[in-house]
């Protein structure tokens, strides 16, 4: 039996503010770029749009039979064995996921991963905006 005086009642913290991360591996894959997709309009990065998903593992699960994935927007999901690396590289992947503390891309910004047992060395885009 456990008896507490009044002023020693334990009480629960809790954060206001969740920590987001980058998430580096999601096994077979690992990150490669934050790029900018639709780059005055020249389409999608990865060209295999997945049903929305709520973390990055979500995405690498969708996508497990594809060279790349990417996500961008919350949850957006995206799968190809190529991206079009002509578009710019840029530092706007920081939306978080719908689902988990993870960041997700952000707005018309994907972040691509690659699949480590089928890609050797991913090419880097073509600039940096």
């Amino acid at each position: 039996m456990n008896i507490y005086s009044a002023t020693s009642l334990p009480t629960k913290t809790t954060s206001s503010t969740p920590t987001y991360t980058e998430v580096l591996t999601a096994a077979p894959f690992a990150h490669h770029v934050c790029m900018e997709d639709n780059y005055n309009g020249a389409g999608r990065l990865l060209p295999t749009q997945m049903a929305d998903v709520q973390s990055i593992e979500g995405c690498a699960s969708a996508c497990s039979g594809y060279d790349y994935f990417g996500i961008e927007y919350y949850r957006q999901c995206f799968c190809g064995n190529a991206y079009d690396m002509t578009q710019p590289g840029v530092a706007g992947c920081f939306f978080p996921c719908d689902g988990a503390y993870e960041f997700c891309g952000g707005s018309n910004a994907m972040d691509i991963y690659y699949n480590t047992l089928s890609v050797t060395s991913p090419p880097a885009p073509a600039s940096t905006v």
